[in-house]
């Protein structure tokens, strides 16, 4: 039992840490840091973070050979994840429209959770996924967005994205409980294929991408850029995937899917404290439902 609180507790703070991300790519973004860039050099970054971190630690950084497609696989997730999100704000998606097809991912948790780990699906899990899904309709007051719908190609991305993230919820799932690896050494591996992806990526934009808030590299970066992109490394990313992955290994993939749905709920009073947003009725009730989600989902057997 005490594991299991503690794996909660984890993807909980995890949740936390990642609500730090809008605040880091709003400040990048006004910078002039386009998202393929933003993601590329945060993948980077992260991966000589942890890289450090592993070293000094004198852990082992091997994996089996026959896990290496599973870890391009990984890679891939984290990186077009990182991507897509940023990518459908860049295309014209109003934030709240992005936040909400983002947060389709307990969906796709469920449904791949069922297919490639064997996971049950019983009402408790339906039950506390609308929950969750309707808290984040509340707090974003999505019928409140305007022109909803109208830039396809970047609802496209932020579904995808949505899709992304619970597939690397699932290989992290794999990799807690059947694949006899470090946390630490399975993070640092997604991050670093993630960064060759991104890579790839990033060679392709250059030729065929004429967006520059989607895929230009300035290659000029100021001093606070850089304190931006610290920030979103190590605050926004290498913290929380430590804790989601390590949370992983008592924690279904379903069922933290649905946990990670506080983010919005942690973002929104990150917003009240630094950026003064007012609080209404509607964040209330809407992290009501969240919290109760994640009772759900804590207390079944």
């Amino acid at each position: 039992m005490k594991l299991k609180k503690l794996a909660f507790s984890q993807i909980i703070f995890a949740s936390l840490f990642f609500a730090t991300i809008p605040i880091f790519s709003t400040l990048l973004s006004i910078e002039g840091i386009s998202s393929l860039e933003q993601s590329v050099i945060r993948l980077i970054f992260s991966s000589a973070i942890l890289f450090a971190f592993i070293y000094l630690s004198k852990t082992k950084l091997h994996f089996n050979r026959k896990d290496s497609k599973l870890f391009f696989l990984y890679g891939f997730f984290i990186s077009m994840s990182f991507f897509s999100y940023l990518s459908s704000i860049s295309l014209g998606t109003p934030v709240g429209e992005a936040v909400f097809l983002t947060y389709t991912q307990p969906i796709f948790a469920i449904i791949l959770a069922k297919i490639f780990l064997s996971e049950r699906i019983d009402k408790s899990k339906i039950l506390a996924i609308l929950l969750s899904v309707l808290g984040v309709v509340l707090i974003i007051r999505l019928w409140e967005v305007k022109s909803f719908g109208l830039s396809l190609l970047g609802d496209i991305f932020a579904i995808s994205n949505g899709f992304f993230y619970a597939a690397y919820i699932v290989v992290g799932r794999y990799f807690g409980t059947k694949g006899n690896y470090n946390h630490f050494v399975s993070t640092f591996w997604s991050f670093t294929f993630g960064a060759f992806w991104l890579f790839l990526l990033s060679i392709l934009s250059y030729f065929f991408v004429f967006d520059k808030v989607l895929g230009n590299f300035s290659f000029s970066l100021s001093e606070m850029s850089w304190i931006y992109l610290i920030g979103l490394s190590a605050v926004s990313t290498v913290i929380p995937y430590i804790l989601l992955n390590s949370g992983l290994k008592r924690i279904s993939a379903s069922n933290a899917g649905i946990i990670l749905l506080v983010e919005p709920v942690f973002a929104t009073i990150l917003g009240a404290l630094i950026f003064h947003q007012i609080l209404t009725l509607w964040h209330l009730l809407g992290s009501m439902l969240i919290a109760l989600s994640v009772f759900i989902v804590y207390h079944k057997k």
